[in-house]
């Protein structure tokens, strides 16, 4: 069994594209994360139906989580890294039919750090995520990127301005995705 400070070192660190990677599958997070798979609805960013806002207690663990870690995140990759969360929303997909990030796009504006937890992917079709590397505004956008390859239990940060796509994918894969917004300094 893995211990609290085996699960806070990343399994992967990409300085370039700013990602860490951390692996949770023999967590006691993903067994109970695995709950929502009996439910059918498909939160978006953009709908008002937050799945932090309503927290299911299946998923208080995950979010304290992803909270401490993001704090690591913020010390190793972003400017001003004491800066409180301002916002912190979230939503899963569990269907490969709401292939909706299929196209390239970032969350520059409305996040500063995007975390992706991978409650379950099908190894054989997993979806994989393209990131790119972070630009500003007025940059073209970059071709290379980074693909990550899901597997169940992981976990990914990377910045919300970072453009990103999802490949398509046919299989079961369940994705619980958060976007934090920090304070302004």
């Amino acid at each position: 069994m893995q211990t609290e400070n085996t699960l806070e070192k990343p399994i992967t660190e990409i300085e370039d594209y700013k990602i860490l990677v951390y692996d949770l599958h023999s967590s006691a997070l993903a067994t109970d994360a695995m709950g929502l798979l009996s439910q059918d609805a498909v939160f978006n960013y953009d709908d008002a139906a937050n799945i932090w806002g309503e927290l299911n207690p299946a998923l208080f663990d995950l979010q304290q989580k992803i909270i401490s870690l993001s704090q690591v995140y913020q010390s190793k990759f972003v400017q001003d890294s004491e800066r409180e969360i301002e916002s912190f929303d979230g939503w899963y997909v569990s269907t490969a039919t709401s292939n909706t990030h299929l196209q390239k796009h970032h969350h520059r504006g409305h996040s500063d750090i995007n975390c992706l937890y991978y409650v379950y992917a099908d190894m054989q079709d997993p979806g994989p995520i393209e990131i790119y590397l972070e630009t500003d505004e007025n940059s073209a956008p970059h071709e290379e990127h980074y693909l990550f390859k899901p597997f169940p239990g992981a976990l990914i940060f990377f910045p919300g301005a970072s453009p990103h796509r999802v490949r398509p994918y046919e299989r079961l894969r369940l994705t619980v995705a958060t976007n934090i917004k920090l304070k302004s300094k």
